[in-house]
């Protein structure tokens, strides 16, 4: 079982759990000795010189906001040439 999560650095990390039951049988055969196991492992990833910052994890969402700005600017200018049209005698 694992959770992966970025981080705001735009690392990563990945915690991890396994357990496993391993049956092992006695001496004589009615002896019946299971035996558990688990462990965890946690995974640090964080790149020195590519994707560092947090600006790594919004550049798409800015990207995104700008877009939504320059469609804006663009109806407004079809709307202003529109009346520049009819206004024209």
């Amino acid at each position: 079982m694992g959770l992966p999560q970025k981080l705001l650095t735009g690392g990563s990390y990945d915690l991890n759990f396994n357990t496993n039951r391993n049956a092992v049988a006695g001496t004589i055969r009615f002896l019946f000795h299971p035996s558990h196991s688990s462990n965890w492992r946690l995974i640090l990833t964080q790149p020195l010189l590519r994707n560092v910052g947090p600006t790594t994890n919004t550049v798409q969402i800015t990207l995104a906001q700008n877009a939504g700005t320059v469609d804006q600017l663009t109806l407004v200018n079809q709307v202003l040439s529109v009346i520049a049209q009819v206004e024209r005698p």
